[in-house]
């Protein structure tokens, strides 16, 4: 469990007002850490509309085998027809490098993407 705050700013020479945002994120472990379920509730003020919306989300993630975790995820805001994404991650190196792929829609009937990502556990290389 936990809590996070912040503000975002978008990209744009207009000088866009800026959006204010916090949520409580808490994860439930089971199965030895086999499979997790993940969930947080919150807030985002958009500055361009001044509007205050209510954000949500629910995820899980589950082990396959040693190595290969599925996971999914819908989150949304408000009363807005809701997101979703569905993939794996993928350990190349254990516990150290982690290559993940998911595919989502959400939103409108046309908005779909796949995503790639890398990422780098530090762990013990910087004590």
């Amino acid at each position: 469990m936990g809590l996070v705050a912040g503000i975002g700013r978008h990209r744009r020479a207009d000088g866009s007002p800026r959006d204010w945002y916090a949520y409580v994120p808490i994860s439930f472990s089971f199965r030895d850490d086999a499979a997790a379920v993940h969930a947080n509730l919150g807030w985002i003020r958009e500055g361009e509309t001044r509007r205050n919306r209510a954000t949500w989300s629910l995820g899980t993630e589950f082990r396959v085998t040693e190595t290969t975790w599925m996971i999914a995820e819908t989150f949304g805001q408000g009363a807005d027809r809701p997101y979703f994404h569905v993939g794996f991650r993928y350990w190349l190196v254990a516990n150290r490098i982690q290559l993940d792929a998911t595919y989502g829609h959400g939103g409108t009937r046309d908005e779909r993407w796949i995503s790639i990502g890398v990422r780098l556990l530090t762990g013990r290389w910087f004590r």
